[in-house]
């Protein structure tokens, strides 16, 4: 027999991010979050979502009260003002296979919606689409990059069987750093560079603060219509730069600029899942060390945030970023390189991908469904 919990307190947060170990356990592809940071991802003191917007856990347990599966239900006051509808989210969800688990806690997040006027989910997507979004549906055998879900196959199956549909695709793609630049781009780039109009630099470490100051509004604007995309506060977008500092290699966030005004920039990281999954998500009392010693030795980049303002994109900035970057990871010891995650309806990006030659690896779904199905279900 099942039952549905709420998830409340400081011991509950702590089951909640550590019950994905009892589901992936031996599973080569999987890596584990840092559990130190995703426990302040569900502390409102913390976590700068909750100034706006509020989420509730729920978990299911057995008759002896062991957890079986888990889910956060979301609302985003901002999503629904910014594009006039009532739509819920659906988070952090990970479950045993069994359809009974499933349905009691979408159950539980369906009329907490309902209690709430919201009649339409989404999901998954973790608080927001600036985080992690997306049921992995394909690539199951390979490691998820930084910031980016991983799943179980029997998951698609298990929404399905209770109604979710399809909402939207994702994708991610992938380069090796000796890659050949196609030479139709491989032109655009040198006449561009030739031109000397935009001129490219990489990010102050030293000025951290007045450098997010300049890319925050660039990246608000540059996503401003894309589907399901809510401008980042400041305090949340500082947050997120700040919380890259300890790994990034600035030699590859690039910036754009064209007569000092920045129009772009390329936020590319080392892929530290590398190193958190020898340190098994465990900073303390080891971890850190082990990640601050080799850090430096990651050989994978993972391309999180390629942003050029709308009124430039016909001047071939997203190109000369591409380049540049593909240049640099070489120079600097990468091996290959992964951009996602890319939304099917961004056909710009994605016809700049297929002329590239990119790699098509990972696909993940998220899903929908009006909470008067569900809670029919």
């Amino acid at each position: 027999m099942y039952r549905i919990i709420e998830v409340k307190n400081a011991e509950g947060i702590k089951k909640f991010v550590s019950f994905p170990r009892k589901i992936y356990t031996r599973h080569d592809s999987w890596v584990p979050p840092l559990e130190n940071e995703e426990r302040k991802r569900f502390n409102p003191l913390e976590n700068h979502f909750y100034g706006y917007g509020k989420a509730k856990l729920f978990a299911v347990t057995d008759e002896e009260g062991s957890w079986q599966g888990r889910v956060a239900c979301i609302i985003n006051p901002k999503h629904n003002e910014k594009f006039k509808n009532d739509e819920g989210f659906f988070g952090f969800f990970e479950t045993i296979d069994d359809i009974h688990v499933v349905r009691l806690l979408f159950k539980a997040v369906a009329e907490e919606l309902e209690h709430n006027h919201i009649s339409r989910l989404i999901g998954p997507v973790n608080f927001t689409t600036n985080e992690e979004c997306g049921l992995l549906i394909h690539g199951f055998d390979i490691q998820p990059t930084f910031m980016t879900n991983y799943s179980k196959p029997y998951y698609q199956t298990l929404l399905t069987q209770i109604g979710f549909k399809k909402e939207t695709d994702l994708y991610a793609y992938e380069w090796n750093t000796n890659h050949i630049f196609p030479e139709r781009l491989n032109r655009i780039a040198g006449v561009l560079k030739a031109k000397n109009t935009i001129v490219l630099r990489t990010f102050d470490k030293k000025k951290i603060q007045g450098e997010l100051e300049k890319l925050w509004p660039v990246y608000n604007e540059s996503f401003k219509n894309v589907w399901g995309f809510i401008p980042m506060t400041k305090e949340e977008f500082y947050e997120l730069g700040y919380s890259f500092k300890l790994f990034a290699d600035f030699n590859l966030i690039l910036i754009a600029e064209q007569n000092q005004k920045t129009i772009g920039f390329c936020l590319t990281l080392p892929d530290i899942n590398e190193l958190i999954k020898k340190i098994n998500g465990r900073l303390y009392p080891f971890g850190i060390f082990l990640l601050l010693a080799q850090k430096n030795r990651i050989k994978n980049l993972r391309l999180n945030v390629l942003a050029v303002l709308p009124e430039y994109r016909h001047m071939g900035v997203a190109v000369l970023l591409i380049h540049e970057i593909i240049k640099r990871g070489l120079q600097y010891g990468y091996l290959k390189g992964e951009l996602s995650v890319v939304l099917e309806s961004n056909n710009e990006i994605i016809r700049l991908i297929h002329t590239l030659n990119f790699t098509p690896t990972r696909e993940f779904r998220i899903f929908s469904m009006a909470i008067s199905e569900l809670l029919k279900s």
